[in-house]
């Protein structure tokens, strides 16, 4: 009796190893389902895990923020009137990959001390970069020459010479 049991006990075995060759599941469709869907969850999982890392280094390495000196002279085009003074521009620079999705080529805030002016964004014509408020064009730096000219209000106008500043 014990001899049979063995020998149905390996028919059952075999039986089974046929009916569900390896890789499957003896579950059926049920299983194949579970092990479908922890597949995709693990694939979901590292998918996410990868698209933080890639805006981690986005947000780490999309732009360079650097500060601009420029000492220069202030116009009113109403009189023939100037005076000097010096011009903080803090330009954020934005690397090539950003510029897949954004038109802008970076963004800067201007300050006269103790009068601080708009956020102005930044685009590109040639070599000089264009100054812009809204619709608007403000002005232009030229990184050539590091000349910046600056509409500051309708009535006045800032001409400049820009270093950059080591801080």
């Amino acid at each position: 009796m014990a001899k049979d049991d063995w020998l149905q006990k390996q028919a059952d075995a075999e039986k089974m190893r046929r009916l569900h060759p390896k890789g499957t599941s003896a579950l059926g469709w049920f299983g194949n389902l579970v092990t479908a869907g922890a597949w995709s969850i693990g694939l979901i999982v590292a998918l996410t895990i990868l698209a933080g890392v890639a805006l981690f280094l986005l947000a780490r390495y999309g732009s360079e923020t650097y500060v601009l000196e420029c000492p220069g002279n202030v116009t009113d085009t109403r009189t023939p009137a100037f005076y000097g003074t010096t011009l903080y521009l803090e330009v954020t620079q934005f690397r090539p990959l950003v510029s897949l999705w954004s038109d802008d080529f970076g963004n800067a805030q201007a300050e006269m001390p103790p009068n601080f002016y708009s956020y102005l964004r930044m685009g590109k014509a040639g070599t000089a970069v264009t100054l812009e408020s809204g619709a608007s064009s403000k002005g232009t730096y030229r990184p050539i020459s590091r000349t910046i000219s600056l509409n500051l209000d309708r009535d006045m106008v800032f001409d400049g010479q820009c270093s950059r500043r080591k801080d």
